[in-house]
């Protein structure tokens, strides 16, 4: 008689074609987005390799050039430590409860590299190439929207995280899917909204002109967000020796998307 099937173990790694569960596998996700985010980076090299070699406009604003360097430069770090970080992801043999919190950090540190590589073009384009300010302008703010859509959307499927911990999946404040997916929609429609305010307030002319010292401080705090991020997405990661899972905290989850949010209409504002 054939044999009953099997189960897959929960310690593989699902391979593309597996489908025993529905929903996203952000391991699977992770594996995929990892060689992309690593390739932006190589992309930023050279797109700072050429902004050092290209000569200065007669007019143009050392101030800008400085933002404009100091975003793509934000835009490497980034790129690489989310690069590391989902590479980590993939390498995971189990779907724990603190996997979708690590990607919700990785993805924060990912969408600061991406916007930060657009806009630096936008900063440049102030520069060397002003009739089509316009044009990176608006997609820089895409950029944002999307990025930011994408992030949130993590916490659509942190469900599935649970099933292999049953007494999480019934305590925790995303263990139904109907509640996940719930706070991915509500996450995802707050940032719009927020980064349509601030595109908004760009259109009627409130900008945020940056000097020297505002351009080096706001690619600062950028740098601290990307790393923050990246750091806390890698310590989220580990496994308890007690096996007890904390899952996507709430609070982290609230810091996160509204701090990459923030940053976000502020780069809007500080585009010129």
């Amino acid at each position: 008689m054939p044999s009953a099937p099997t189960a897959r173990p929960p310690d593989r790694v699902p391979a593309p074609g597996d489908h025993d569960s529905p929903g996203y596998d952000v391991r699977l996700g992770a594996q995929a987005y990892a060689p992309i985010i690593g390739n932006l980076g190589g992309f930023v090299v050279a797109a700072v390799v050429l902004v050092f070699a290209l000569p200065r406009a007669k007019h143009g604003d050392s101030t800008l050039l400085g933002l404009g360097t100091g975003l793509l430069v934000l835009a490497l770090i980034s790129s690489l430590l989310a690069a590391f970080i989902l590479a980590g992801l993939g390498a995971e043999r189990e779907l724990t409860p603190n996997l979708p919190a690590a990607a919700l950090h990785a993805g924060v540190t990912a969408a600061v590299g991406v916007v930060a590589m657009v806009a630096a073009f936008e900063v440049l384009s102030a520069v060397y190439l002003p009739s089509a300010k316009p044009l990176f302008v608006m997609i820089t703010i895409g950029a944002e929207v999307a990025s930011a859509v994408f992030v949130a959307l993590v916490l659509g499927d942190a469900w599935l995280a649970s099933r292999n911990h049953p007494a999480k999946r019934g305590t925790h404040w995303l263990a139904r899917q109907e509640d996940a997916a719930r706070v991915a929609r509500s996450a995802s429609l707050a940032a719009t909204i927020a980064l349509g305010l601030g595109a908004g307030l760009y259109a009627l002319g409130v900008k945020v002109s940056l000097g020297p010292s505002g351009a080096r401080f706001f690619v600062g705090a950028g740098i601290v967000l990307a790393i923050g991020s990246a750091l806390i997405g890698v310590l989220r990661t580990w496994h308890p020796s007690d096996g007890k899972y904390l899952g996507v905290n709430r609070t982290e989850t609230i810091l996160a998307l509204g701090l990459l949010t923030a940053y976000l209409v502020m780069l809007t504002l500080c585009l010129p």
